[in-house]
């Protein structure tokens, strides 16, 4: 392994000015069989070929021969000086990834450019990059296919295209041509074309062996020149046309997809043209490498003597059957439409993932990442978003509005157990730090996607938050070899893990955001993972692998899925502890100003917190009452039809704690109700004083001994202030609750 390269310093002539000397440290954090620093085969896909990796320190030292002692960078964050000079310092690849042009400035003037790759620390970053820019191709050509008929379409070249368009297109092509998809798809028409029967008519003398047919014989007695047959008396049409079937494989369909591979080539010769009007550099010796690979792919195709045989395209063959149907040909019919229907619109947001030679691979998964989650969610609701919504019409063209930093969101609806969950999934949601809705209590947050589910019902109050962030880069080991050994056991070997680090921010989102119940990551391994805080999926966080492939089909895709499917159900359950917890906590946190504390002493026989502990407010009219009350252990409500009189059902009778109070004795006490209520007739009441009814419910109590009572406030004025407040009944009972009561006596 290499532990220091010299790496020129080129001026714009391409002349060497000095040397950047680039080492590993000697306590690197990366383990030594991490290649760290290489130099690579300058033919690999065009990297240049000093490569640093991703998330490392270096050390620096420039030897240039020039008096002036005065160096800096035009990324400074980048190249650190340890001195004042800049002559040495350290050099911080951070997240960055792809083609890094280093300029370097000698008294803040350009002295020349120092070309470097800063490479994922994933082995299979270039691989990963590709297909997910097919994708993204692939999703965003069906979006804007599902808007307009493909009639609508203009497919003819275009000479004004810009530059960043047309790499767009041309990444996108490169990925597709190189992929076994291309070839597999080649192999099937070559090998069996498809061939068109065409039926031509050819005049014959009758005197020739024509085969007996209802066309010969109408032609026998049809109208026209006769000639005299020798054989027989009579005469026979001089000509009769005779049908022949000839196999042709100089159809449209061949045509078609020979036109395809011939406007592909142009476009990659094109933009080899352009390059070789540019002046030279490792940008531009890359980019014709680049070309140069495609053109030789489709120049071998179209050496083949098929194509030969196949004439040029004179008809556009919309909705053509074969291209649409046929095993080869719509493969190739559909990524022409693709790349087509690709040039047509502008990625603001995708500049940065290939300007300048960039592999912003990160940035890059996260954008396929939200595509990917958007339509495996729009699949398992039963009102799919709108993925419309991407396309930003302006005055040229269509532009795909997802771009980091910029929120977005498609909304959809589901159905489920006779439920319907309003469902809307964001991209780059921020919340901000506020007291109520859509916010954080801490710090303002932005996950990479946010989901959020609204079940009908409460008033239309309830929603829950699930959040997902995608990271790319992982663990250096676990990318590197695919298998790491997990810091908190030993023993243990796993795959590809989340850093722990994500997870913990995961913790932060569901922790932070109001109303979130889950958070989860998405990263290109193959292990999932998810922790539950109780017994339920909600609330929860964990982590789902989830990555491209050559074929198209995404690994973690099922999982993903299936976890989608089981949060519907679970939010379109009733009778979960997690609705029931959603519910209180809205109840219990609902009120947006501030409450001050009401500060009392503790009461110990309170089984329940004061908000959920229910108290009668009971009457006692004389001496003579209070005690019977204390005697039997009693307190006694109205049961018939006078005034103040309770039912069975009356919310009176579920009090937890009864404080009865006597006005004339200015008496004021606090029990705990332990039983069950009961009826008592007037003749069952032993010993009442003047019973001036004859049906009585009664509540069975318990003087409570607890000495901080006292400190309450607690009197018989004080309750019928309180009840005056309730009813103008004198001596109704009332119902309320111990911290409404608490607050009252303040």
């Amino acid at each position: 392994m290499l532990t220091s390269i010299n790496c020129p310093i080129e001026n714009s002539e391409g002349k060497v000015v000095g040397t950047l000397s680039i080492s590993i440290l000697p306590d690197s954090k990366f383990p030594t069989s991490t290649p760290e620093l290489i130099l690579e085969n300058v033919n690999d896909e065009g990297a240049y070929p000093v490569q640093l990796l991703e998330g490392a320190e270096y050390r620096y030292e420039l030897e240039v021969e020039s008096a002036a002692r005065s160096f800096s960078s035009d990324r400074p964050e980048i190249l650190q000086r340890d001195t004042e000079t800049g002559e040495t310092g350290r050099i911080r690849t951070g997240l960055y990834t792809g083609s890094m042009p280093l300029r370097i400035l000698q008294n803040n003037d350009l002295l020349g450019t120092v070309y470097l790759e800063i490479r994922s620390r994933k082995l299979d970053y270039r691989n990963d990059y590709r297909w997910m820019l097919r994708d993204l191709a692939e999703s965003f050509a069906e979006i804007l296919m599902q808007k307009f008929a493909v009639s609508d379409l203009n497919f003819s070249p275009d000479a004004s295209r810009d530059p960043s368009t047309a790499y767009q297109q041309f990444a996108f092509l490169s990925s597709f041509i190189s992929s076994e998809s291309f070839k597999t798809s080649l192999s099937q028409i070559l090998s069996r074309p498809f061939i068109r029967w065409d039926t031509k008519q050819n005049l014959v003398a009758p005197g020739r062996g024509i085969k007996s047919s209802s066309q010969f014989a109408r032609q026998i007695g049809r109208v026209g020149p006769l000639t005299t047959w020798h054989r027989a008396p009579g005469s026979l049409p001089e000509k009769i046309s005779q049908s022949q079937t000839e196999a042709e494989i100089d159809n449209i369909e061949n045509r078609f997809i020979k036109y395809v591979i011939q406007q592909w080539h142009s476009l990659v010769l094109g933009i080899h043209e352009i390059l070789d009007t540019q002046t030279d550099s490792p940008q531009k010796r890359r980019g014709k490498r680049e070309c140069s690979f495609v053109i030789d792919e489709l120049d071998a195709v179209l050496n083949e003597d098929f194509f030969k045989e196949v004439g040029p395209l004179t008809a556009t063959p919309l909705n053509n059957q074969v291209l649409q149907r046929r095993v080869g040909y719509r493969d190739i019919y559909r990524a022409f439409l693709e790349f087509e229907v690709a040039s047509q619109l502008s990625w603001e947001g995708g500049e940065d993932l290939y300007k300048a030679g960039q592999r912003d691979v990160a940035t890059l998964y996260e954008y396929w990442v939200f595509i990917r989650l958007a339509e495996i969610l729009s699949e398992v609701i039963d009102v799919p978003f709108d993925f419309e919504k991407l396309l930003q019409p302006s005055s040229d063209k269509l532009n795909i509005g997802l771009k980091q930093g910029s929120e977005l969101v498609l909304s959809g609806n589901s159905l489920r157990f006779g439920r319907s969950i309003s469902v809307d999934f964001w991209f780059n949601k921020s919340f901000s730090v506020r007291s109520s809705g859509d916010s954080t209590w801490s710090r303002p947050m932005r996950p990479d996607f946010s989901l959020r589910l609204r079940p009908e019902g409460y008033g239309n109050s309830d929603e829950t938050w699930v959040h997902f962030d995608a990271k790319y880069r992982l663990d250096a080991v676990s990318e590197a070899f695919g298998e790491a050994i997990d810091q908190d056991d030993s023993n243990s070997k796993l795959e590809s893990r989340p850093l722990r680090e994500d997870l913990l921010k995961m913790h932060a989102y569901r922790d932070a955001i109001r109303r979130s119940s889950g958070a989860y990551v998405l990263y290109p391994g193959n292990a999932s993972e998810q922790c539950f805080e109780f017994h339920e999926l909600l609330p929860g966080l964990g982590a789902f692998g989830f990555r491209p492939s050559e074929s198209g089909e995404s690994p973690g895709r099922s999982s993903i899925m299936n976890f989608m499917n089981d949060v519907l159900d679970h939010i379109s359950d009733q009778l979960t502890q997690h609705e029931r917890g959603r519910y209180w906590i809205r109840e219990s946190y609902r009120a947006n100003e501030l409450v001050a504390p009401v500060l009392k002493p503790l009461i110990k026989i309170l089984e329940k917190p004061p908000a959920d502990t229910n108290v009668l407010i009971g009457y006692v009219k004389n001496a003579a009452q209070k005690s019977w009350i204390l005697d039997n252990g009693l307190y006694n409500l109205r049961a018939d039809k006078r005034r103040g009189s309770i039912s069975l059902g009356s919310h009176e009778l579920g009090a937890e704690i009864a404080v009865l109070y006597c006005p004339k004795e200015k008496w004021c006490e606090v029990f705990k109700v332990y039983g069950s209520p009961y009826i008592k007739t007037s003749q069952e009441m032993d010993g009442y004083p003047s019973p001036s009814g004859n049906v009585y419910i009664c509540l069975p109590i318990k003087r409570i001994e607890d000495a901080n009572l006292l400190k309450l406030g607690l009197s018989a004025q004080k309750m019928v202030e309180l009840r005056k407040l309730k009813t103008p009944i004198a001596g109704n009972p009332i119902i309320t609750n111990w911290s409404k009561l608490m607050e009252f006596v303040d």
